[in-house]
């Protein structure tokens, strides 16, 4: 009877074991969900106008600045994947103190602009652009803007140049997206249904964080990376953003959209980091063969988010180009 007692006894454990296994992988698999969530904020609490301008759009409201004199020649500036439009402080600052009207915005996404429930693909993008414009210069919406983009954001204006010609005097890229670029394992599974909605759920805001160094190759750039890029992750939908636009943006195949910006008539620039661990300095490359009368600026030194490693050099060589948006040859 004891020996009986005492399988029973051990049976008992083990089914108990049994039962507990499942319930402590569901709860490990929660856990991050709680633990690691930076997002904890919604815009209900935040006046967008106190810190720039506020423009209600068919998809949500977007953040953006104007400087400059009102009477100036529009250029609009847009930021890349992750990082808000505060990277464009130093070339925003020098544009309007030359006469320029300057515009910046938020991506829907990121920053100060809403997270819509939707596709982050290049309509959206588009259509944010096409309804800013129409806000933001809204005594003359038709007139056409000279666009500059970063990374992401390149992509952005290089499609809006081809869809809108009217209404694009010149375009100026930095490091843009859309080249054939290996993204980082984390990112390729990130993509994957359920497993990347799960890592970017849970480690998401780990993930970024760890490779943030990696857009700046100097300290002036990595300070102002860390202290100013975190605010916006604790936004509800910030990685849910991140996460769609890597799923529908083109981030690594936009050759046939750069040769029909190069068979355009409209001047492009285009300047592109050394020190570039994103987007790799050699992929410049693509683009030119693409685009041979783009004017081309190598950036000795310089990692991806150009105007926060070199705001003076990026500003600079931008007013240049501005300034007479001739083709290269």
């Amino acid at each position: 009877m004891d020996g009986t007692a005492e399988q029973d006894g051990r049976r008992r454990k083990r089914l108990a074991l049994r039962r507990l296994v499942p319930a402590g992988i569901l709860l490990a698999l929660a856990l991050p969900y709680y633990v690691c969530d930076r997002e904890h904020r919604d815009f209900s609490g935040l006046d967008r106008a106190a810190v720039g301008q506020a423009a209600e759009l068919s998809d949500g409201v977007t953040w953006y600045e104007l400087g400059g004199p009102e009477s100036g020649i529009p250029v609009v500036l847009v930021h890349g994947l992750t990082t808000p439009s505060f990277i464009w402080d130093g070339p925003f600052e020098t544009l309007a103190r030359s006469g320029f009207r300057v515009l910046r915005y938020d991506l829907f996404g990121r920053g100060y602009s809403d997270r819509p429930a939707l596709d982050y693909d290049p309509a959206l993008y588009d259509r944010q652009l096409l309804e800013l414009l129409a806000v933001a210069f809204a005594d003359n919406p038709e007139q056409p803007v000279h666009l500059v983009g970063l990374s992401m954001g390149g992509a952005v204006v290089t499609r809006f140049a081809v869809d809108h010609p009217p209404r694009v005097r010149s375009v100026s890229l930095i490091s843009p997206a859309g080249v054939p670029v290996e993204l980082p394992f984390r990112a390729r599974i990130a993509r994957a249904p359920l497993i990347g909605d799960y890592m970017m759920r849970a480690l998401g805001d780990r993930l970024l964080a760890s490779g943030l160094d990696r857009n700046v190759a100097t300290d002036r750039g990595r300070e102002i990376l860390q202290r100013r890029f975190f605010e916006q992750t604790e936004y509800y939908g910030y990685k849910r953003a991140i996460l769609s636009s890597l799923r529908s943006m083109p981030l690594e195949s936009m050759q046939d959209v750069f040769e029909r910006l190069g068979a355009s008539s409209t001047p492009c620039l285009l300047l592109w980091g050394t020190a570039d661990l994103v987007i790799p300095f050699e992929l410049h490359r693509h683009v030119l063969a693409a685009m041979p009368e783009a004017r081309f600026h190598a950036l000795e030194g310089v990692g991806h988010v150009a105007p926060l490693d070199a705001p003076e050099l990026t500003a600079e060589l931008l007013l240049q180009f501005l300034r007479q948006p001739g083709r290269a040859r």
